[in-house]
């Protein structure tokens, strides 16, 4: 690990992927877990969390096929009308909504020591941490180790912002030191370059107007938030 200003370097040699379980481990051996540096852009569907059933796969038969031989019109525009019902109710799950799947209740970790590097646990604790981005809202994406006190001053600041915004923009916290969801897992290896902590914030196109290593003040991350909640959908 080497200390950069307000980042710290992670070692990319020190990190791997573990191939069963999908962790992020620390391991030896050239390039091991070694991610190459992406711009930041519009974010693409494997960023964003998906539905993970085809939408054919969830028709009932019934709703699919076709009456054989003689039916009353009535039954046939019946069932034509729960069809239809059926497939704006699995619409309105995948495309709105983005909040109601977003990281709730932050709490930051009371026993930290932002004086060290000591290993004091999660920095930041909730309900549906394992989310990635949401469509039609701001995001704010922290990407720490927990061995890092410059992690811990900006998870700090993360609660604080997360305390002004929630429930108008969706919090995306990803801890190095655990397990990642496939979700968060494609977010990592779009932003993350071996420095943490990690910041990004992402408008509601899916652009990225923050997306930096090292430590960031409250005050300027708020004011792209305030920009970003401006902007129409």
């Amino acid at each position: 690990m080497e200390f950069s200003g307000s980042s710290v370097r992670v070692d990319p040699k020190s990190l791997a992927l573990d191939a069963v379980t999908g962790e992020m481990i620390r391991g030896h051996g050239e390039g091991a877990g070694e991610r190459p540096s992406e711009k930041a852009g519009a974010l693409d569907s494997s960023s964003v969390r998906n539905f993970p059933l085809p939408f054919a796969s969830i028709v009932p038969d019934w709703a699919s096929k076709p009456e054989r031989g003689p039916v009353k019109a009535s039954v046939q525009g019946d069932r034509l009308k729960i069809r239809t019902a059926f497939a704006l109710i699995v619409l309105a799950s995948l495309l709105g909504g983005g909040s109601a799947c977003a990281a709730e209740n932050l709490r930051l970790n009371p026993h930290l020591d932002y004086s060290s590097d000591s290993q004091d646990g999660p920095l930041i604790t909730g309900d549906r941490l394992d989310e990635g981005v949401a469509r039609g809202l701001p995001n704010y994406l922290l990407i720490y180790g927990e061995g890092c006190f410059n992690s811990k001053r900006q998870a700090r600041r993360t609660v604080h912002l997360y305390e002004k915004y929630k429930g108008r923009v969706n919090f995306v916290i990803i801890d190095l030191d655990r397990k990642q969801s496939p979700a968060q897992q494609e977010l990592v290896g779009k932003y993350y370059r071996g420095y943490i902590p990690h910041v990004v914030v992402v408008d509601r196109s899916g652009s990225a107007v923050y997306d930096a290593s090292g430590e960031v003040e409250e005050q300027r991350i708020s004011a792209l938030l305030d920009q970003a909640l401006r902007a129409a959908p």
